[in-house]
């Protein structure tokens, strides 16, 4: 007896998601390039228009989260992992029935869906203010190229303003390192508040209430080559827990100014360094210009060596025993790899339309040579 045939289900075909998501990815880079080409239409659309509005969402809804999100997000990570490890070994006998070609094709396309999941939720979440307006234009200030001699100038300023910074921290033993307990005991939200303040000053949006969390166990991001991260996945920024107290308070900031929306580093330094300079805090105060000193410095020192070392061997007890705490951090969680993180993160910039990669840091130099100019003070 003949078994019946299976009738024919007119029903399509389920799209598989991977190609979904790979079409969407591609979609996203196209809009990515058509962004780049008109940073002004970016600003409108994207960096004040659909981006506030995710902001705020986030922010209102796990942004309440009490613990930080990277947390249960790195769990879900792992656990995901899991999962499909676990699933194909249960799959393993039907995938074993497959031609290598197929299982390489296979492994391609899941490999290129996971890639393209990732792009398109950096994307949308935050990626396209990588392609917005740079700050100095809307500003309206103007950069210039900065001779040996500005350098020289800035630098000398920059110490001045470190010193003076350092004379106000009052009567504490100014000998000593600046303490946690010297900063603000909420010193997220006081941050958050600064920044909110400059940034609506110079009339950028501020939705939302952007979150920057420590990071346990101490030396996790400095291990991995940085001192602080801003992962658009999540919506927060994070700072390594054994950032020594002086750099809190910048880094924080600079971490929140990415959640805001600006991708470019120098732009985050340089709304850091206004946002710790509109606290109350001495400390606070004395975090922004002791940062500062170490940008400007680092491009001194390729100026003029000798008196570098000179200045610098000037400066008060208190400040250099901050920058030897700082070293030492650094030589306590020296990386696991770092020449490949620097590398890979300079790619990265680059790729984002940074062109000068990791040296971006250093445009707060520039950029608050031209503030100061703009507003007729003296360098």
């Amino acid at each position: 007896m003949k078994t019946p045939l299976r009738p024919k289900s007119n029903k399509p075909l389920p799209l598989d998601r991977r190609f979904i998501w790979i079409g969407l990815a591609l979609v996203s880079l196209v809009i990515q390039q058509l962004f780049s080409a008109n940073p002004f239409f970016t600003e409108l659309a994207y960096s004040r228009g659909l981006f506030p509005l995710l902001r705020s969402i986030w922010d209102y809804t796990l942004g309440w989260s009490p613990i930080p999100l990277l947390y249960p997000a790195v769990f879900g990570l792992l656990f995901w992992i899991g999962f499909r490890w676990y699933k194909r070994r249960k799959d393993k006998e039907k995938s074993s029935e497959r031609t290598i070609r197929q299982r390489l094709g296979r492994g391609f396309l899941n490999l290129l869906g996971v890639i393209a999941v990732i792009l398109v939720l950096f994307l949308w979440s935050w990626g396209f203010n990588y392609q917005r307006q740079p700050i100095e234009h809307r500003l309206e200030i103007q950069l210039d190229s900065l001779t040996y001699d500005d350098v020289e100038q800035e630098f000398l300023w920059a110490t001045d303003a470190l010193i003076k910074a350092h004379a106000r921290l009052g009567d504490r033993d100014t000998t000593q390192s600046i303490l946690a307990t010297d900063l603000p005991a909420d010193l997220e939200t006081h941050m958050r508040d600064k920044l909110k303040s400059v940034l609506q000053a110079n009339d950028y949006p501020t939705p939302g209430r952007v979150r920057a969390r420590r990071v346990f166990p101490p030396g996790t991001l400095f291990q991995l080559g940085a001192s602080g991260i801003y992962l658009p996945w999540i919506g927060e920024g994070h700072i390594d827990a054994a950032l020594p107290p002086v750099s809190q308070p910048y880094t924080l900031v600079h971490e929140m100014a990415h959640g805001y929306g600006f991708g470019d580093e120098g732009s985050c330094n340089f709304w850091a360094y206004l946002a710790c300079m509109e606290s109350e805090n001495p400390s606070v105060q004395y975090s922004a210009a002791f940062a500062y000193w170490r940008e400007v410095a680092r491009e001194y020192l390729f100026v003029d060596t000798t008196q570098f070392k000179m200045v610098r061997d000037q400066l008060p007890q208190g400040v250099k025993r901050d920058l030897r705490e700082i070293r030492n951090t650094i030589k306590k969680y020296p990386g696991f790899f770092p020449q490949a993180s620097r590398s890979i993160y300079d790619i990265y910039l680059k790729s984002q339309g940074i062109r000068e990669g990791q040296a971006n840091y250093s445009r707060v130099v520039d950029l608050l040579v031209a503030w100061r100019k703009s507003r007729g003070e003296s360098g």
